[in-house]
């Protein structure tokens, strides 16, 4: 047991317990010797301590010589030692130094425990490690102090998500970090779809291809034909093809012209050879082909709903200035049944605009317009037509449905076959009308009926309708 000198014993009577080690702590700071020749006889300083989580008997000065029972004592008991008084004098009654303290803080690289002189001390503990439950973060002890710090960006965070610059864990860092090949600004992995510009899901190539998306153009990657819309995968590549709706290969138009079909009426030609019409004006048009003819013949019909004389040939003037139809002007007709050509109608002066048409019916024509002359007999269903100016056949058509025309006929080319008897023989309003028909007019002239022609739905023109080009 150890005694307080008599000056300390008047100041630590006059401090409050509370206070007691941290007085001490000053005092023996100062360097001063408190164990003096000066202690009451039989008395024993204070052991009371300082340091983190200190704490014990001792206070400022010493204790008192006198007491009758420890808790005449300054101080409190801990865990770590307990107040005594022997012989009338006050002591501590130590735990072993080094002795765990029951109460411990985690994470704060300390460890609390006895100093042997009733005092919990903190001592320096490196494996009391902090947590901040973060996994973006790495929690350490450096000489006795916490130390928690960033992950690098990218750094795998478990569930199989990353770190990013601000320590969160999120679901991307980078686009390969995502299936769809799309980390957004808030490092979340955006779905797949067929307009976000990059290769992912099915897609064969950037937003096509695949069972989702449109098709592929020429040259884009494929693994299947469907694949592609040119309808052809070959090696890996879409191909194009004269089918593929898309204008590709060395065509002038869509699907036609070079190394396909020729274009009709209308579409784009680099050549007269891109053409159906056999004519490309300066314009890259394919255009109605030049044939010197003042008229031609441009739409036919042998029966109309009023029977075989509701009939009637219709002619076109293609060029650029009016014809006047004289009496040289005829038109001709003969059926599969007659022996030779018999005049059917004859000019008398009418004069045919540029663009124009001039329509000549049967006696029982009914319309949808009036005609500007009458035929004089009808026109069999199996018939070779013809327009002449003087002796000179101007133009030729010759239609059926499988008759073939033998010596003597005129036709130009191969004769238009209807295919269906019944459009021949029926009483069905409908007529072969030269391309490109309609409001487009009908100027094309390959001197080939079957190309020139096609079987449609009566629309008789006269002097009065509108020029068409």
């Amino acid at each position: 047991m150890v005694g307080y000198a008599p000056s300390m014993l008047s100041l630590l009577r006059s401090t409050p317990t509370a206070t007691f080690a941290w007085v001490l702590v000053a005092l023996l700071g100062t360097g001063c010797d408190v164990y003096t020749d000066t202690l009451v006889e039989g008395g024993a300083p204070s052991t009371g301590g300082s340091g983190p989580g200190g704490g014990g008997m001792g206070g400022e000065g010493g204790a008192p010589a006198n007491c009758t029972a420890p808790g005449d004592c300054p101080g409190e008991d801990n865990e770590c030692g307990t107040r005594t008084c022997e012989a009338g004098t006050c002591g501590v009654d130590a735990t072993a130094a080094g002795t765990l303290a029951r109460d411990q803080m985690t994470g704060d690289c300390l460890k609390r425990v006895c100093d042997g002189a009733g005092v919990i001390v903190g001592e320096q503990d490196n494996s009391d490690t902090p947590s901040d439950t973060n996994d973006c973060t790495s929690e350490s002890c450096v000489d006795g102090q916490p130390m928690i710090l960033p992950k690098a960006e990218g750094a795998d965070c478990g569930n199989g998500e990353f770190c990013n610059a601000d320590a969160e864990c999120v679901e991307c860092i980078d686009a390969p970090d995502c299936p769809s090949m799309i980390c957004t600004d808030t490092f979340s992995c955006a779905p797949a779809g067929c307009g976000d510009n990059t290769k992912n899901g099915d897609e064969t190539d950037v937003d096509c291809g695949g069972p989702d998306c449109s098709g592929c153009l020429e040259g884009e990657d494929c693994d299947v034909a469907g694949d592609c819309v040119t309808g052809s995968c070959i090696g890996g590549s879409c191909a194009a093809t004269c089918s593929d709706g898309v204008k590709n290969q060395d065509e002038s138009d869509v699907d036609c012209g070079g190394v396909c079909d020729a274009c009709g009426f209308g579409e784009d030609c680099d050549s007269a050879a891109d053409c159906e019409t056999g004519a490309c004006n300066g314009a890259g048009t394919c255009s109605c082909t030049p044939n010197n003819a003042a008229l031609i013949i441009s739409e036919v019909r042998a029966r109309g709903a009023a029977g075989g004389n509701d009939d009637f040939i219709e002619l076109f003037n293609p060029g650029s200035s009016p014809v006047t139809v004289s009496s040289n002007w005829t038109v001709q007709a003969r059926s599969d049944t007659a022996m030779s050509y018999g005049v059917r109608f004859t000019g008398s002066g009418q004069v045919v605009p540029a663009g124009g048409h001039l329509l000549v019916g049967g006696t029982a024509y009914a319309g949808p317009v009036v005609k500007d002359g009458s035929l004089s007999s009808g026109i069999g269903d199996y018939s070779s037509v013809i327009l002449r100016n003087g002796t000179t056949t101007v133009d030729a058509v010759c239609f059926s449905c499988g008759f073939t025309f033998g010596a003597g006929y005129e036709c130009e080319g191969t004769p238009f076959d209807k295919g269906i008897v019944a459009n021949c023989t029926n009483n069905l309003d409908i007529s072969l009308e030269r391309l490109p028909g309609g409001a487009l007019g009908n100027c094309v002239d390959t001197q080939n009926n079957t190309a020139d022609f096609v079987s449609a739905p009566s629309s008789p023109q006269n002097l009065s309708s509108p020029a068409t080009p």
